[in-house]
Order: structure tokens, then sequence, then C-alpha cells
């Protein structure tokens, strides 16, 4: 059994990690101009350090969160219906998993960029 303040500690200390790791990797996604504004040029070690803060953002993220996916539906179901309860809970996930992979691409391809504020507007409103 695993004590109750490694439970709550857990996901908030990776948490942290997420969101550490998502600043730098939002920082480090820079390309950057002369002063003239005439040449653009990559940061190599900017790049670098946004693929690694990439594997790390997701890597905390698993361990914190995909866990509780599962243990969030147990808990709340009733013992009589929590094997259907987890059926519909995965049906649902990967109907979601579906729908993006092949939605996503027809939405980038008509509406572009904004596609990032249709998700971004849209994620916030479902919690």
């Amino acid at each position: 059994m695993i004590p109750t303040y490694v439970r709550i500690l857990m996901p908030i200390h990776l948490l942290s990690v997420c969101t550490v790791c998502a600043g730098v990797y939002n920082t480090s996604d820079v390309l950057y101009t002369d002063p003239e504004g005439t040449e653009i040029r990559s940061a190599t070690a900017a790049g670098r350090a946004f693929i690694a803060m990439i594997f790390l953002y997701y890597a905390s993220y698993n361990v914190a969160m995909s866990p509780l996916l599962v243990s969030y539906t147990v808990e709340i179901l009733p013992f009589k219906i929590r094997a259907k309860g987890l059926v519909m809970m995965n049906l649902a996930v990967n109907c979601s998993l579906v729908f993006n992979q092949y939605a996503n691409p027809v939405a980038l391809k008509a509406i572009g960029w904004k596609v990032s504020l249709r998700g971004g507007m849209v994620s916030p409103s479902l919690c």
C-alpha cells in the first residue's frame, strides 16, 4: 500500500516538473533575427533543449496522470458495474484518439494555425 502523502505529493511534484519543462521548451523554441531583420537563424542549443524538454515533459506527465484515469474510474464506480465502466472509459478514450488523429490534419489544412486557438478555447471549457 502506498502512503497517502506519496499519492498526493507525487502528482504535484511531477506536474510541477511538467510546468518547468513546458516553460523551458516554450522559451527555447526560439528563432532569432539579426538587428536589421534580414536573416533568420535557428539556435542549435535551444533546439536541443526543446527536444530534451519534450521527452522530460511527457515522461513526467505520463507517470503522474496516466494512472489517474483508471484509478479514478475504478474508485467512483460500484463493484457491480466497474468492468462496464472501464470498458466505456476505454471506448471514450480510444474514440477521442481516433477523432483527433484524423480530424486535426483536415482542420489544419482548412484553417491553418487557427487550429491551436480552437484547441486552446475548447479544452478549458471541457474542464
